[in-house]
Formats: structure tokens, C-alpha cells, sequence
């Protein structure tokens, strides 16, 4: 008793023929032949033909280089029909196609033609079916189940994106404004920014323990650090609209502080700058004074008792108007309004501090100064 085929064996030897037949009339009708199509159950993957099952095939003819009239398309019908016969009697041809009529076939959504791009299989192509079936897959054409899946398959992601919207915006805006606030503030301090599992630990070293910020804030970090965690490895998928309210006030309460905390520092740095420069360039005036015995003995004589180092000792004149400059600043520090005083006010004026110290240094260097320190 032969061995029953299994459906793998069968659909392999089916494709055999069908490849026999398409092979035959291409080689029979060449360039008339645009596409050899097979489908049906052999395409199918559950496989249900059977031994005595049909083989689906169609052939398309070009019809665009010159009209094929009744009589030759009847003649290549009976022809393909007769190839079929000969290579597998279960082949099942449909009437030759025109690439015509295979076109308005897809335009108006014949069923038909959607059935063969959905399961067919291109045994000869020219460069037309294969492209057609790749769209139809894609879900390029209307009215087919393809387009409608289509349509339908980012309408769960979209309810999905609102159920993590809440999620997300912890996760990446109200994260990344708290974790940005203390970057900035520990870079302005000179320290290296922190990464995303140091900036706890960071936080409580360069501002918390030196008594800079109070230690609620480093717990604060370390709960969106954690959160944040959760997040990122599936641990946390959905909250609620009251968490996510405290986790904005969190957030806000937070970046508030943060913003304060570099204020303050902007303007310690600034009044530091402020202090450093107005001295230097006091005291490097009265030692200058003293040495070529002008030194005035009240302070506040000072800017006037100044023109003896650019009449006698050839400095710039223009170093008195940079006097003027760091004694205002000094007395809007003094007054308390250091808001006044621009930033990058400070630095040029600290530059050009630098500046006159070196001049007095080489005014001090002539040789007549010399003999008077002596």
C-alpha cells in the first residue's frame, strides 16, 4: 500500500507543475506574456487541498502594443488550456487576462483580482504583479481587509498613549526638569554634571552637605530617580490623575527651589567678584601712593589724590574712571543693590583691574620709584 503524501509533499508537487506550465507558456508566447499567477489553496497555510484539488492558475497577456482580437484571444485561451492539460490535468486556467482589464479589475476593487493580489503567487513577472501585491499587502487599496486592519491597528496604541501620557510625562518632562534644575546648579558651582543614578548622591555632596539646600530636596530626587527607574523597566505602566498631581507640585516645589538656590549663588559669586576687584584695586592704589608719597591720609581722598600716578608715574588716565567704576560698585553692593550691577560689567572691570596691577608694577619698576623705596 503507497505511502498517503503529507500536505507539504502535495503542495510542493503542485508547485512543480504549476512552475512546468508557466515555463511552457512563457516559452510559447514570450513578451505577450506579462505575469503567470498562481493562488487558491496552495497558497493558503493551512493547507486544505487535497490530492484531487485544483492548481489556480491565471496568465496575463499585454494588450497595450497592438489589439488582440476575439478570435486570437479564444485561440491563446484554447492554447494555455491545452499546455495546462498536458503538464497537470488539476490546473484550473482562467481565461487569459488583458493587462487592460487586470488594471480596471484593481481600479474598481473587483474581487476577483484583490483574491489573486491577497494570495498569488507570481510564477513569471514582469515587474508589475509583484509590486501591485506588495501595495495590496501594505494596505495601499480601499475596500480590502488589508486597508481596513490597516486604519484600525494605531487606534489601541492611541488609547494606549493616553493611559501612559500620565506615565510619560513624569517619566520625561517633570524627571528631566528636576534632574536638569540640579545639573545646572552643581555645574555653575564647577563640579562635573551627574548622571541620572548619581545625581542623588550628587545633590546631597556638592549642595546639601556644605549647607547650601535643605536635604528634602536630595529625597525628592532620589524619588523621581526611582520613578524614573520603575518606568524604564516595565515596573510602572499606568498612575493616576492624583499621583500625577503631586508629582507636578513635587516637580514645581522643586525647580522653585532650584532656581532661588542659583540666584543666590549668581549673586554670591558676584558680590564675591565684586569685593575681590574693588580691593585689589584700592590697595594697589594706596601702596602706589605711599611709595611716591602722595598717599592721602583720609581714604575718601583717594580717587582725587589718584592723578599723581598717571602726572608723575605715567599711568593711563583712564585707570581713574576704572576707580570710579569699582567704587560705585562696591557702594551699590554695599547698599544692597547688587541686581544693579551687570554681570558682565564685573568681568570686564575685573580684567581690567588685572590690567592696572601689571602697570603699576612697571611704573614701580622705573628707577626714580626705586630710589624712593630706598
Amino acid at each position: 500500500m503507497p505511502k498517503e503524501k503529507t500536505q507539504e509533499e502535495m503542495r510542493k508537487e503542485r508547485f512543480g507543475s504549476a512552475s512546468k506550465f508557466s515555463d511552457a507558456v512563457v516559452k510559447k508566447y514570450g513578451p505577450l506574456v506579462k505575469c503567470v499567477v498562481t493562488w487558491g489553496s496552495i497558497m493558503r497555510k493551512e493547507h486544505t487541498f487535497k490530492e484531487t484539488s485544483d492548481i489556480d492558475c491565471v496568465v496575463i497577456v499585454d494588450d497595450t502594443h497592438g489589439e488582440l482580437t476575439d478570435i486570437q484571444r479564444a485561440k491563446v485561451d484554447d492554447e494555455v488550456h491545452e499546455i495546462a492539460n498536458k503538464v497537470d490535468k488539476r490546473i484550473s486556467v482562467q481565461p487569459v487576462w488583458f493587462l487592460t482589464e487586470f488594471w480596471d479589475m484593481v481600479r474598481t476593487q473587483s474581487p476577483l483580482a484583490y483574491s489573486v493580489l491577497r494570495e498569488g503567487y507570481a510564477l513569471y513577472d514582469t515587474g508589475f504583479f509583484i509590486p501591485l501585491r506588495k501595495l495590496y499587502a501594505q494596505g495601499k487599496f480601499p475596500a480590502t481587509i488589508e486597508a481596513a486592519y490597516l486604519k484600525m491597528e494605531p487606534v489601541a496604541r492611541r488609547i494606549q498613549r493616553v493611559e501612559m501620557s500620565k506615565v510619560h510625562a513624569v517619566f520625561d518632562d517633570l524627571f528631566y526638569a528636576m534632574f536638569e534644575s540640579a545639573q545646572a546648579v552643581i555645574m555653575f558651582l564647577g563640579h562635573e554634571p551627574p548622571g541620572i543614578r548619581g545625581s542623588p548622591d550628587a545633590v546631597v555632596k556638592y549642595l546639601v552637605a556644605p549647607g547650601l539646600l535643605e536635604e528634602k530636596y536630595a529625597k525628592d530626587m532620589q524619588k523621581v530617580v526611582k520613578f524614573h527607574k520603575a518606568v524604564e523597566h516595565g515596573e510602572i505602566k499606568k498612575i493616576k490623575g492624583a499621583e500625577l498631581d503631586r508629582w507636578i507640585s513635587l516637580s514645581k516645589r522643586f525647580v522653585v527651589r532650584f532656581n532661588v538656590l542659583l540666584k543666590k549663588l549668581e549673586n554670591d559669586r558676584k558680590a564675591s567678584s565684586v569685593v575681590r576687584a574693588s580691593d585689589t584695586m584700592v590697595k594697589a592704589s594706596m601702596a602706589a601712593l605711599r611709595i611716591i608719597g602722595k598717599l592721602p591720609e583720609d581714604p575718601k581722598d583717594l580717587p582725587g589724590a589718584f592723578k599723581h600716578l598717571f602726572e608723575e608715574g605715567g599711568l593711563n588716565p583712564n585707570y581713574s574712571d576704572l576707580l570710579n567704576k569699582m567704587l560705585e560698585m562696591r557702594a551699590k553692593l554695599n547698599s544692597g543693590k547688587l541686581d544693579d550691577i551687570k554681570e558682565e560689567e564685573v568681568y570686564y572691570s575685573q580684567q581690567y583691574v588685572m590690567k592696572f596691577l601689571e602697570d603699576v608694577k612697571r611704573m614701580l619698576r622705573e628707577h626714580k620709584f626705586v630710589k624712593r623705596m630706598k
